[in-house]
């Protein structure tokens, strides 16, 4: 693992607890957790943790992401800070955390960020 990349990851986020109020099947999140996911994505790419079948998903997923990040920055009339999301792509997301987790994607000093970031996502589930 390079050192870049654990940096990346390490530097990438300020938990910041937000509650969410919006729709029960709809979940916001904001501008900066959206980037962080669509980083530990790329990064367990670049690591080689996916196998074959799963790159379709996690593409399309990823490209969902980026998108609507994309879509957000240009749009001026919306907020540009919160997003929302479905329970299922949190679901999705917490279960991509668990595989790299499982798979021992992450380094030793990653596993503070990610736990805290993990925990939070999960407390938006509940």
């Amino acid at each position: 693992m390079t050192n870049t990349t654990t940096t990346d990851l390490t530097n990438l986020m300020d938990i910041k607890e937000e509650e969410s109020t919006i729709e029960p099947n709809v979940i916001t999140i904001s501008k900066d957790d959206l980037t962080f996911i669509l980083n530990i994505l790329i990064s367990c790419n670049k690591r080689g943790i996916f196998a074959l079948e799963e790159y379709e998903i996690i593409g399309k997923y990823y490209s969902k992401i980026n998108s609507n990040l994309k879509k957000v920055t240009q749009d001026t009339n919306i907020e540009q800070n919160v997003f929302t999301i479905s329970k299922d792509d949190l679901t999705f997301i917490l279960n991509i955390l668990i595989s790299c987790n499982k798979r021992g994607v992450f380094a030793l000093e990653e596993y503070e960020v990610i736990g805290k970031f993990y925990s939070k996502l999960s407390k938006l589930k509940k």
